[in-house]
């Protein structure tokens, strides 16, 4: 359950900020990312399932102890 609340959060981190800063030239691109990676585009699909995926073998490494050996 870990990897996807952290790859839909990294997804909508850039809306958040684009909420937050909403005038001016300079975040102009948190904007433009933002409305790329609104809800139901396919940018957000794709970037969605890299990041479950990468998230997985993150975690698992962080996990599993793969050093530690098991005695019987």
């Amino acid at each position: 359950m870990i990897p996807p609340i952290f790859a839909s959060s990294l997804i909508l981190f850039p809306a958040t900020l684009a909420s937050w800063f909403t005038t001016g030239d300079a975040t102009r691109w948190i904007r433009d990312l933002a409305a790329a990676l609104s809800p139901g585009s396919r940018s957000t699909c794709s970037c969605n399932a890299a990041l479950i995926v990468f998230f997985c073998f993150f975690y698992t490494a962080l996990v599993f102890n793969s050093k530690r050996r098991r005695t019987t």
